[in-house]
């Protein structure tokens, strides 16, 4: 099965929690890939100073686990450290931290710990399961690249993460996503809110298509000078878009895929640029985040089929049971699927799930019906005192006619 286990492993490690805004559950699970590679953040005290604001993620690696540990060690760093952030302008604090992050595996520092968390020291285009005419235009294509010696290099060159990141504020939850994981809000009512869904970036996207034709060697006759002021010799003919072992445009790590000499970073072949999308929060009910296993096409025959998890979750929420327990049980439903589907079977990836349940309308509710009870009483109060002092005030007229 290559770099797939024949027997999944089903061992899961979960996590439940809450405070005064959210409640919430968690669950990570290795599957039929041969290694664990995703890693998820969970931070519900992000800033001292302030117990409503939280961050979750899920970093879905490949080629490795080196970068999807690191960034779910230090992303809370980065982004609290972020100047921006401590402003309160969040969503500009977001992009920096994915970029700054993305931009700290370049050093030296950076690189000796994430060789800590590595199980293999080098790789190189022969494991990339390339055929032998491609390799050749592979190199052709690192021409476009600062020069580097492949053997032995930084492990972030070859090894990288999408991720999601969920940031919860006393207004507005903000979406970042740079890769293919996804984000499905769901509204107080329990409706999806389908125009608040992160896009994935991958290749059958056709603004991704468009964006890597421009900015990455993708040369055809009839627009063959993309190169000019690019310091490019001579004309290449090939589209670097065949040989990229990846599916995804954008993530952190993959480095090789990010040094195209006068390319603005946010413009390289694999970009590490997160879209953003705000929700306020007064609208949401829950939300449900997941790698792209999680919202895989595979688990039944249909088309359309992205929001299983979401009718799963909600079938299963009325039975008292955690949050990250339905979430163990969908893992098991899936993957008892995918053993009888061989060809899902193959492609089956690690799964992390993030489930967060807003409580802000039960809470809005309880206080309104206390301060209710409390006017009634006092209400009561009030007219047993203007009764009782209506007595006192007859009962002294009587005396003193």
């Amino acid at each position: 099965m290559g770099n797939k286990l024949d027997k999944p492993i089903t061992n899961k490690t979960s996590f439940d929690d809450q405070n005064e805004m959210i409640k919430f559950g968690i669950s990570e699970m290795q599957s039929f890939k041969n290694s664990m590679e995703l890693f998820t953040l969970k931070n519900t005290n992000l800033l001292e100073q302030n117990k409503n604001i939280s961050l979750f993620g899920i970093f879905d690696g490949h080629n490795g686990s080196e970068i999807s540990k690191y960034l779910s060690l230090h992303f809370s760093q980065f982004l609290t450290e972020n100047k921006k952030f401590i402003n309160g302008e969040y969503k500009q604090a977001l992009k920096e931290t994915f970029i700054n992050i993305d931009n700290s595996l370049r050093a030296l520092e950076v690189q000796k710990e994430i060789s800590k968390y590595s199980t293999k020291n080098n790789l190189n285009f022969s494991e990339l399961n390339l055929k032998e005419d491609e390799n050749k235009n592979v190199l052709n294509f690192l021409e476009l690249f600062e020069p580097r010696n492949l053997e032995g290099t930084n492990i972030a060159e070859f090894c990288g993460s999408c991720g999601i990141i969920v940031l919860i504020t006393e207004k507005s939850v903000f979406i970042a996503n740079s890769g293919n994981s996804k984000c499905i809000p769901i509204n107080t009512k329990k409706e999806i809110m389908k125009d608040k869904i992160n896009k994935e970036h991958i290749f059958t996207d056709e603004n991704e298509v468009k964006r890597l034709k421009l900015a990455y060697g993708f040369v055809e006759e009839e627009n063959d000078d993309i190169f000019d002021n690019n310091e490019v010799n001579g004309k290449i003919k090939f589209n670097p878009l065949n040989y990229c072992p990846l599916i995804i445009t954008r993530g952190f790590g993959d480095l090789m895929y990010k040094d195209i000499k006068l390319i603005k970073q946010e413009d390289q072949y694999i970009s590490v640029n997160p879209d953003i999308i705000e929700v306020p929060i007064d609208e949401l009910g829950y939300m449900i985040i997941g790698n792209s296993e999680v919202f895989d096409d595979t688990i039944d025959n249909k088309k359309d089929n992205n929001y299983n998890i979401v009718k799963y979750f909600f079938e299963k929420s009325n039975n008292n049971k955690k949050i990250s327990e339905i979430i163990e049980e969908f893992f098991d439903e899936s993957i008892n699927k995918k053993e009888k589907n061989k060809q899902a079977e193959d492609t089956a990836n690690n799964m992390g799930c993030i489930i967060i349940e807003f409580k802000h309308d039960s809470n809005t509710i309880n206080v309104d019906e206390n301060n209710e009870n409390k006017n009634n009483i006092k209400e009561s109060e009030n007219k047993i005192n203007d009764k009782n002092n209506k007595n006192e005030d007859e009962a002294e007229e009587e005396d003193n006619p």
